[in-house]
């Protein structure tokens, strides 16, 4: 029998989106206290608030952990009501493609889908058809 393989479902990446990965950091989220948390946990100073460098610190993390065997990296979609994309709303944003590249580059992350129910139903069939497609493990709504 195989020892079982711990898992951490729920980690969480972003970024400002200067790297083209199409994460996005509102002002709003940028003055909030998960912000602040995120620079704690990231023990990351504002100056290192970019796409590479956070997806450096927590790629790290996971290959340097003993006691985690894979960790699921979770995209967040748009803010949507009634089929519409609220970007005002949309204070953190991680797209699914940004979550799945990652994915594909390192064995220990698995991706971890977000597709906002309240999109257009066929464009969220779709988008949860294609995110399966591309190994999603999970999905958070």
């Amino acid at each position: 029998m195989s020892t079982p393989k711990v898992i951490d479902i729920h980690v969480h990446i972003g970024g400002p989106g200067d790297s083209g990965s199409g994460c996005r950091m509102s002002n709003e989220f940028i003055f909030s206290p998960a912000f602040g948390g995120m620079l704690i946990s990231l023990r990351a100073t504002p100056f290192d608030v970019k796409d590479e460098k956070i997806k450096e610190i927590i790629l790290n993390a996971i290959d340097a952990s003993e006691k985690v065997d894979y960790a699921v990296l979770l995209a967040l979609d748009r803010v949507y009501k009634n089929g519409r994309c609220i970007e005002s709303e949309s204070h953190l944003v991680v797209p699914n493609d940004y979550a799945i590249n990652i994915a594909n580059i390192n064995k220990r992350v698995l991706f971890g889908a977000s597709v906002h129910p309240y999109r257009k139903k066929k464009e969220m069939i779709d988008e949860i058809k294609r995110c399966i497609d591309n190994g999603a493990v999970l999905f958070k709504w």
